[in-house]
């Protein structure tokens, strides 16, 4: 038959001792306010960023090149962060004036490549 061992502890002491175990818990989290009382100021939740915008300008000679190192090292990284990015190229000229064949060869461009908008001033 096996041998039954056991520890003898008087009741009031066993009492004394889980009374001093519970009192050294953190009590309970109401969920209705679910302030803790033992740190009643928890730390703040912080709110990450979810936009960004940038606006860049292009100098029409390296348009390409710059255009490949955004693309390679800004869009890349919102896209790999989850983000959903749209991109709108702007183009301003300035002249002492531009002739009608001008006007009229960049406005059938424009509309090929799908602007949204174009005007000469």
């Amino acid at each position: 038959m096996p041998r039954i061992t056991g520890l003898v502890v008087r009741a009031t002491e066993a009492d004394n001792q889980i009374q001093e175990q519970l009192k050294a818990r953190k009590p309970p989290i109401d969920p209705v306010d679910p302030v803790d009382p033992i740190d009643p100021d928890p730390d703040p939740v912080v709110a990450l960023n979810s936009r960004y915008y940038g606006r860049f300008k292009l100098d029409s000679v390296r348009a390409v090149k710059q255009l490949g190192g955004l693309l390679k090292n800004v869009v890349e990284h919102l896209e790999k962060s989850g983000g959903t990015v749209s991109m709108t190229l702007e183009i301003n000229a300035d002249s002492a004036g531009f002739d009608d064949q001008t006007q009229r060869t960049v406005k059938e461009n424009a509309t090929q490549f799908g602007v949204e908008t174009q005007e000469f001033e």
